[in-house]
């Protein structure tokens, strides 16, 4: 039997400080499944790996362990996306999500709208800024097997040793290794003569690896391998529809004292939502469409209600003291916080930060340590 060797791509970085803060906020993907999210330098990372039983336009993905086998270890693949639970068990599930092969990936549908899989290149960057020898950065302290290196998870990354799979049904190393799958395809090698996948491996526990255990390392992988996947927020785009009589103010955050006329507008990192107000007398969240018609869809308004006659004019205002509301020069006020919930009188006078309007199109406020303490819808 031919000798299988893995294939490293060698990556030589300078070991560099976690110094940045984050703020911290959720994903959630088709199926309602809600992920935690980091920023690490300056990218976003989900916080645990995928769980998602279907691409972002409701295409199931395939659970089948089918295979295509002629002579070892001559495979013919089947190119469909798959993703299978380590052995079937729902508990594995719920804490190491799902082993994905590259198919499922190379869909670029895996991840929730506005997040994918990180290119080889993405995945460098991070170790650019962890340090290429800095694993146990990456990794969740008591979630390993007879690991000579310990996990300080310093990044917030939470990496977990979830193993792989592969299409017959053949599950490996849960607790002791962690593959993530990129979206980039690997090198064609003697020992991978198909096109593979490129992934990133933790070394934590081979003192024969070269480089020695707690690295950061780039590794082909078969396309058919079950591997973990983790999403990457898409890069800031400007949206190519703009709203009528509406500017662009601010991305993605305001500040207390800030305040949005009607010519002016919030807009999402991603391009894809913003928040403006009309002239007479609402503020709405919209989504950006960005269809050959430059149509946008309101998914969210709030009215002024406080009595009156529409006002001409009107400002949206986030108030120092943690009121978000909508004044008019007739003088009148509607005040989103103020005796809206139970959580309004937690927000005022507390450490605001950032009044926010994200990627899923919800306006909430962060606190100073960046947790979201209030949402509007």
């Amino acid at each position: 039997m031919k000798k299988i060797k893995i294939f490293y791509l060698t990556l030589v970085f300078t070991a560099a400080g976690i110094t940045s803060s984050y703020a911290q906020s959720t994903v959630k993907d088709i199926d309602g499944n809600v992920y935690n999210t980091v920023k690490i330098g300056n990218q976003r990372w989900l916080k645990e790996n995928l769980k998602v039983t279907k691409l972002n336009d409701g295409t199931p993905i395939s659970n089948s362990k089918e295979t295509q086998k002629l002579v070892y270890p001559d495979f013919i693949d089947i190119e469909e996306p798959r993703g299978w639970i380590y052995k079937e068990d729902p508990k594995n599930n719920e804490k190491y999500g799902k082993l994905y092969n590259w198919y499922a990936v190379k869909t670029g549908k895996l991840c929730p709208k506005g997040w994918r899989i990180p290119t080889i290149e993405e995945w460098q960057d991070l170790q650019q800024f962890l340090g290429w020898k800095n694993a146990s950065k990456m990794m969740r302290t008591s979630d390993w097997k007879n690991v000579k290196t310990i996990g300080t998870n310093q990044s917030g990354f939470s990496a977990l040793p979830a193993g792989l799979a592969q299409s017959g049904g053949n599950y490996y190393s849960l607790g002791e290794q962690a593959y993530f799958w990129s979206s980039s395809p690997g090198l064609t090698t003697e020992n991978y003569p198909k096109e593979s996948g490129a992934a990133i491996y933790l070394f934590t526990d081979n003192e024969d690896a070269c480089p020695k255990s707690g690295s950061i390392m780039a590794v082909n992988r078969f396309q058919r391998s079950g591997l973990s996947c983790r999403c990457i927020e898409d890069e800031p785009t400007t949206a190519s529809c703009e709203a009528k009589e509406a500017v662009m103010k601010y991305t993605a955050s305001m500040i207390g004292g800030d305040r949005l006329s009607a010519n002016e507008k919030l807009l999402s990192v991603n391009g894809r939502f913003q928040l403006r107000v009309t002239t007479d007398g609402n503020f709405v969240i919209e989504e950006i469409l960005n269809n050959n018609d430059c149509e946008f869809e309101e998914i969210y308004r709030f009215p002024l209600t406080n009595g009156g006659s529409k006002p001409k004019e009107s400002f949206f205002s986030f108030n120092p003291d943690g009121n978000i509301c909508m004044d008019s020069k007739q003088g009148k006020t509607y005040c989103a916080t103020t005796g809206r919930d139970t959580k309004a009188a937690a927000i005022l006078s507390k450490d605001l930060k950032l009044l926010e309007l994200t990627n899923d199109g919800q306006l909430r406020l962060v606190n100073g340590n960046g947790k979201p303490i209030w949402s509007a819808n």
